[in-house]
């Protein structure tokens, strides 16, 4: 009896937890891959919301940082460490998961070669993509390609060059599209890095590049793909943020989850501080003053409230800033990224 108790304490005890799997143990299924390219969708919608506005347009004057979220710092370009989106964490660990995915896709016996360039397609084109968004963010910076080996000696990256960081977006880019292209199975939804947004990445990094004569070839192949065409109307242009997989001008849409729901959009505008009273950005007075004086312009009344202007779209109207934000006028929100509606905005 002692011997069997000890026996069967010793299997207890040597037990695998079930919520501690190993690599071996997790790659098994396409299922498994599906869950982990969630992860890193997932990751980059997370990653990039609030900061892609702060990297963006928010620096520039067709935005006014408000008194919430940092603006004075960003505004006057007094950024430090403490100040959140200067962390490039969140972009290497959507990378990390990627190289993962990289290191272990392809020894999967119960997936087929075709699921599996579907997946580095994707793959690739969303590595090549958080490398683009470092690379004109912070220049040089660590370059790492392949999952980390868990050694001492290696838990630190030097920074490589920008000329190096430039080459592996583009060889990353380049496969990206060369498996979509030998993909049967193409991914073709907003929703997921697809074979259109390989090609207008490609031809976004050839533009910063200045290789301005190789884009026209990239834009043909990227025409090639689908009907893509520029919105008419102020309800087409509209749909482009709140219902991206309804336009003919939508590639790929960041605001993301498992449902694709409507109300992804209204908690993406949330997070990138474009809602709420109080909002992280106003419309910039040059860009509010340029749209209204442009009659053909259908963007203005997508993305302002005619009552954050005493119910009047006039140049009159216009947002006077303080020193520290804010505006006379009390224009608080941008509807840019929220369906039309009397708490939204109005068409007229």
């Amino acid at each position: 009896m002692i011997v069997l108790t000890l026996t069967s304490c010793n299997e207890f005890l040597t037990q695998t937890p079930r919520s501690d799997l190993t690599a071996a143990e997790y790659w098994k299924t396409e299922r498994d891959v599906q869950n982990w390219m969630n992860g890193i969708y997932n990751g980059m919608v997370s990653g990039l919301a609030p900061n892609i506005r702060w990297w963006g347009e928010g620096r520039t004057d067709n935005l006014f940082p408000t008194i919430y979220g940092q603006g004075p710092a960003y505004q006057k370009n007094a950024l430090t460490s403490s100040v959140g989106t200067t962390d490039w964490s969140d972009l290497y660990t959507i990378i990390a998961r990627c190289n993962l995915a990289l290191k272990y896709v392809p020894g999967m016996e119960n997936l087929t070669d075709i699921k599996k360039e579907q997946f580095y397609a994707e793959i690739h084109g969303l590595r090549a993509l958080m490398y683009f968004y470092i690379m004109r963010l912070w220049g040089d910076c660590p370059l790492i390609l392949e999952s980390w080996d868990l050694s001492y000696e290696t838990r630190y990256n030097p920074r490589a060059s920008v000329t190096e960081v430039a080459k592996a977006i583009e060889d990353d880019i380049d496969t990206s599209i060369g498996y979509f292209l030998s993909n049967g199975s193409r991914q073709t939804s907003v929703h997921y890095f697809n074979l259109s947004a390989a090609y207008a990445l490609k031809m976004d990094f050839l533009a910063w590049e200045g290789r301005y004569d190789e884009i026209p070839g990239v834009y043909a192949d990227f025409m090639a793909q689908g009907t893509f065409t520029l919105t008419a109307t102020d309800t087409e242009w509209k749909n482009i943020f709140i219902t991206p997989d309804e336009s003919n001008e939508s590639i790929f849409a960041l605001a993301w989850d498992t449902n694709h729901s409507t109300s992804t959009y209204s908690t993406y505008a949330s997070a990138i501080g474009f809602s709420g009273s109080n909002a992280n950005f106003s419309l910039g007075r040059n860009m509010y003053a340029l749209m209204v004086q442009d009659t053909m312009d259908i963007r203005l009344r997508g993305v302002v409230k005619r009552t954050d202007y005493n119910g009047d779209l006039i140049a009159s109207n216009a947002p006077i800033y303080g020193a520290t934000g804010g505006s006379n006028n009390n224009v608080q929100r941008i509807y840019k990224f929220l369906p039309m509606g009397a708490g939204y905005g109005f068409f007229v």
